[in-house]
């Protein structure tokens, strides 16, 4: 069976979409979206994911997707990542790959863009789980993460 999944996603900073393709994961999660989009393709047991999302004040009043990503100057957090999904018998496992952008600081923080502090920035990620279940109401799980911090200043 094969399925192709679309969600679009709107509404306050913080509060997590309602997407069934594929779980949040912490970047995403710091990058507090005020808009997603995700497309998916599940084909029997794998799931395959594309994810973007914005996040911050804008002072016009168009819709973040009218917007070009790479702008940090007008985005408080841009993210994207890619999943992999397999779910087998009795297991499960998930690769992840992404980037978060944030004009604010990085990883969640917040320094003022304009002052010696302001600390743009960007986190390239990847992640692996793994999940094994033995028996009902049992399951042994791992999970993994590397990340690179870039700061933006550096590349100017």
């Amino acid at each position: 069976m094969k399925t192709i999944v679309i969600d679009l996603w709107a509404g306050q900073a913080g509060f997590a979409p309602a997407q069934a393709t594929g779980p949040a994961d912490a970047y995403s999660g710091l990058a507090m979206a005020r808009q997603t989009a995700r497309f998916g393709y599940v084909r029997g047991s794998w799931t395959l994911t594309a994810e973007q999302g914005f996040g911050g004040q804008r002072p016009d009043a168009l819709p973040d997707f009218l917007h070009d990503p790479r702008d940090l100057s007008a985005q408080a957090s841009v993210y994207a990542r890619g999943m992999a999904n397999f779910q087998g018998r009795g297991w499960d496992a998930g690769l992840t790959a992404g980037v978060l952008s944030e004009a604010g600081g990085p990883l969640g923080s917040f320094t003022p863009r304009n002052s010696a502090l302001g600390l743009a920035s960007s986190t390239r990620y990847a992640q692996a789980s793994f999940s094994l279940h033995p028996r009902p109401g049992l399951n042994l799980s791992a999970r993994g993460a590397v990340f690179v911090f870039v700061d933006e200043h550096e590349k100017t």
